[in-house]
């Protein structure tokens, strides 16, 4: 799956720090992105975000200052309704910009893990960063900016449920919806768990990899 390049418009950066646009209406890293402005979501239905037992899902996410938009930390993706339900995965965002990895095996709170990034690959703010986790049955893995990041070994199959897949908030909107203010563009999701050399690639030339999705 791939978020198609709808807008003919590209900006390095917003100008002046202008409010991001919302929806279509934003700038992407390829072409034209999607605008979450806090109270919407991007939203995939249960087809077209269909995700294998072994996966790999990367994007683009350019995070502002002003990136909270909720009194709890932003969910930049989730798949499936929160962290307690079978087939859930995501990124959380703290307020020290590392990024949190949640993935569900198999519904409940026993099946759900967490996976913590660390200060050297902090999120940088106002500019775009290109993120990617992967579940190879085995390990659970982290990449920003095309490098490792964290991993986890987890060893145990990953139990995959139909459901909605969110950018900009918890899927199920619950509580506050924890919700991210910032742009999206160039979401994948693959049917296999990258190597370190495909994720580095992905991040080098964005938008111009000729792999199977």
């Amino acid at each position: 799956m791939a978020w198609p390049d709808r807008l003919g418009l590209i900006l390095a950066a917003r100008p002046g720090l202008l409010p991001i646009p919302s929806h279509e209406a934003a700038f992407g890293r390829i072409g034209g992105g999607y605008g979450l402005d806090g109270t919407n979501l991007l939203e995939f239905d249960a087809e077209e975000s269909h995700t294998h037992e072994i996966f790999t899902i990367e994007f683009w996410a350019f995070i502002p200052l002003d990136y909270r938009a909720s009194r709890h930390a932003p969910w930049l993706v989730c798949k499936n309704s929160n962290e307690e339900d079978g087939g859930n995965y995501g990124i959380m965002l703290h307020n020290n910009l590392i990024p949190e990895v949640r993935i569900n095996l198999g519904g409940g709170r026993d099946h759900s893990f967490t996976l913590r990034g660390s200060a050297p690959h902090a999120i940088q703010l106002e500019q775009w960063n290109h993120i990617a986790f992967s579940y190879d049955g085995r390990t659970l893995k982290l990449y920003i900016h095309g490098k490792l990041a964290a991993e986890k070994l987890i060893n145990r199959q990953r139990i995959s449920k139909s459901g909605i897949l969110a950018f900009g908030g918890r899927q199920d909107r619950s509580g506050d919806g924890y919700r991210f203010r910032g742009a999206i563009d160039e979401i994948k999701i693959y049917d296999r768990a990258l190597t370190a050399s495909d994720i580095a690639q992905r991040y080098r030339q964005p938008g111009q990899s000729n792999m199977t999705v």
